[in-house]
């Protein structure tokens, strides 16, 4: 009975030291990102029939999915601020550069319809961003443009 017993407590040992696997696992979602950064606003130089970029604004855009992002520059046929008797029939036209991951996307749009960019590219470009606007009045006084630039999915 002795090695009946012996042989139980081998074969319990033996279920014991069996080699055993699992693997291990991480999860996450990164959500998609499309920020601005460094945004310096631009100063303006006057004639007496334009009012235009002296120097451009500028700013970076950081994106994290590639070929999602879209940059919309809305078209402003009047500044936000101004003094009395300004008058433009015209849209002001926009000049956009990029330095950076998306520096060969073509601007697209007009004056009229607003200006795109698409951001094809992962990563971080700079934007500069000038302003030019014939107008058939431009008195003296405090001129503000403001142009909303927004980062869209398409």
């Amino acid at each position: 009975m002795l090695k009946y017993l012996s042989l139980a407590v081998i074969s319990a040992l033996a279920t014991v030291s069996a080699a055993q696997a699992d693997d291990s696992v991480w999860t996450g979602t990164l959500t998609s990102e499309c920020s601005f950064t460094n945004v310096l606003p631009g100063t303006l130089a006057f004639t007496t029939s334009n009012v235009s970029s002296a120097t451009d604004a500028t700013f970076d855009v950081f994106n994290n999915n590639p070929g999602i992002y879209q940059l919309q520059f809305a078209a402003t046929n009047d500044p936000s601020t101004k003094p009395a008797g300004f008058s433009a029939s015209t849209f002001a036209s926009q000049s956009i550069a990029t330095s950076g991951v998306n520096s060969s996307e073509v601007v697209g749009g007009s004056a009229s319809a607003g200006y795109t960019v698409d951001l094809t590219a992962m990563g971080t470009d700079s934007f500069t961003h000038g302003i030019s606007h014939n107008a058939d009045a431009v008195p003296a006084g405090s001129y503000e443009y403001t142009v909303p630039v927004t980062c869209i999915e398409v």
